[in-house]
């Protein structure tokens, strides 16, 4: 024989369990607030962005060479612009809206890989400080005079205690375009790559493609682990219970019921992500 339970004494073991979460959880979450969180969160901007271009002095019909250089503080690494997907976010290099300069390519140097053991994936990270190459190339029609130019880059940055959330940063440099101006060729220094230029790593492009597998195990094992939270957790019990007093017609009525709720629970936060993913971009980052 089902028993149920009096709405009043629901509602009284509802406030008792939520007061009990709240004197307990609430101590805890400002003692890591206060403790915690300052000592991880001391530099939060770990990588220093300049631009500078070589030559300076351009005609028009040639190519100037744009260096970004990220200098990166030690106990952090930054993340290469051909790291494999499935972990952290790549780096990305474009040239902002410049009428009459196009950007032509980027280069990097060769990244160190590694294996990421909070990601458990391969990664390709610098240290230190690391030089990108922008060759870009003044049009025709450009007059002759100062110029302004801006990439924009955006990055991750992590060290070995903390991974910092995607950053987009605008750096600024200027030529002067002059007809008279001698042309420079470029010649890519050696150790450097073209980005998106194809390797010959077998082993490599398999490892890349079971990335995206890999990453969506990890997501669902963390959504198993959301169940055993403070604001889950409790009310398991809640909904079981909701729906063994419920009266159904058949065993089929139970099952739509069920699946109902559970669509209804997936509808409504894939709405939620994507409104937010809409509204700040991908992890908060516009």
């Amino acid at each position: 024989m089902r028993q149920s339970h009096a709405p009043g004494n629901t509602m009284t073991f509802l406030k008792q369990t939520v007061g009990d979460l709240a004197r307990r959880v609430v101590p805890v979450a400002l003692a890591l607030g206060v403790f915690i969180l300052p000592a991880e969160a001391v530099n939060l901007d770990p990588v220093q962005w300049t631009l500078t271009a070589e030559p300076v002095t351009v005609a028009p019909r040639t190519t100037t060479v744009l260096k970004l250089h990220a200098l990166i503080d030690p106990e952090y690494h930054l993340y290469s612009l051909t790291t494999p997907k499935g972990g952290p976010i790549q780096t990305t290099v474009t040239l902002a809206d410049s009428a009459g300069i196009e950007k032509t390519a980027v280069y990097q140097p060769q990244p160190r890989r590694q294996h990421d053991p909070s990601l458990g994936v391969m990664v390709e990270v610098f240290t230190g400080s690391v030089d990108f190459l922008v060759p870009v190339k003044v049009k025709d029609e450009v007059a002759d005079g100062p110029r302004a130019i801006t990439v924009e880059v955006r990055y991750q940055a992590c060290s070995d205690k903390i991974c910092l959330p995607p950053a987009k940063r605008e750096v600024d440099t200027g030529i002067v375009i002059g007809a008279g101006a001698p042309v420079y060729n470029f010649k890519v220094p050696s150790g450097y790559r073209k980005v998106g230029q194809p390797t010959s790593s077998v082993a490599s492009l398999g490892m890349e493609e079971s990335l995206d597998l890999h990453f969506i195990l990890i997501a669902f094992g963390f959504g198993l682990a959301a169940l055993l939270t403070p604001c889950v957790f409790p009310l398991i019990p809640l909904t079981v219970s909701y729906f063994l007093n419920r009266t159904v017609t058949s065993r089929a009525e139970g099952v739509r019921q069920a699946l109902l709720f559970g669509a209804g629970i997936v509808l409504l936060f894939a709405m939620l992500g994507l409104a937010v993913t809409a509204a700040a971009g991908p992890f908060g980052v516009v």
